[in-house]
């Protein structure tokens, strides 16, 4: 982005949000977003300005002081221009501040926070979905691929389930990112790691849920074998707590059967 230049107060800036500048005394201040797309001010007036205008300049640098929280908040993930827009909301805060309205910069910070909110809440989504569907789609082509083999090589039945629950998994995060408000920004890493997991809990349970069917502990097979695979290791993937809860019956009767055994 081509960097514009004041001469007055000697800076570059991308973004002009607030400029006043008195001829006679040659001192005011700048609200700027500055080349490295933060929100900076410069501010030259003397204790004579701000008692010509019935300002209390502590007041004035304290509340300065206190909006630069707003630039330590997680926003250097974003886009661009999504920061520039952030940057935006933190310069009128500064400006607002500069001249004495505080009731008013409350309101900026509010709708500063709103704004960075909802974009980290995109981010994150957007992280973790695309993460979810590079996976699916690389365990679309494995399934093709144990298709174009057949059944000679491998058993498509177990292939299909373990798909399936990935896919259910799939499906699951995808209605909890969704849905979820209370999404926290963490580092790229912890995204894929979030994300992979949960496909690869999905695939361990649907593993778990089809050697469950072949002994019987679940349910006796009815119907196409390929069938019932793939909906029980979707349901697996799906539910989470699926295959935790059979378990969890299945020793309970265990130790039911045994305390009548003695």
């Amino acid at each position: 982005m081509e960097l514009m230049y004041d001469s007055e107060f000697d800076v570059f800036y991308r973004y002009l949000v607030r400029w006043e500048y008195d001829d006679d005394t040659k001192r005011g201040f700048i609200v700027y977003v500055s080349d490295n797309n933060e929100a900076e001010w410069k501010d030259t007036r003397d204790a004579s300005d701000f008692k010509k205008l019935k300002l209390d300049k502590a007041k004035v640098y304290s509340k300065l002081t206190e909006l630069k929280a707003l630039i330590s908040e997680p926003h250097s993930h974003l886009p661009e221009r999504d920061i520039t827009d952030y940057m935006k909301f933190v310069g009128t805060a500064y400006w607002l501040a500069l001249v004495g309205l505080f009731d008013e910069v409350e309101d900026v910070k509010d709708k500063a926070n709103k704004f960075l909110c909802q974009r980290n809440k995109e981010y994150v989504r957007f992280s973790h979905l695309l993460i979810l569907n590079v996976v699916v789609l690389f365990t679309a082509l494995i399934v093709l691929m144990a298709y174009m083999v057949g059944k000679k090589y491998v058993d498509l039945d177990y292939v299909y389930g373990i798909a399936m629950g990935i896919f259910g998994a799939y499906i699951a995060s995808w209605r909890k990112y969704g849905e979820d408000e209370n999404i926290k920004v963490y580092s790229k890493w912890r995204y894929f790691i979030e994300s992979f997991s949960r496909l690869l809990v999905g695939a361990m349970f649907a593993v778990v849920a089809l050697f469950a069917v072949n002994c019987g502990m679940l349910f006796e097979i009815k119907g196409e074998r390929t069938s019932v695979y793939a909906l029980v290791g979707f349901i697996a993937g799906f539910s989470e707590n699926f295959i935790p809860n059979k378990i969890g019956t299945v020793l309970k009767n265990s130790f039911k059967s045994k305390s009548k055994a003695s």
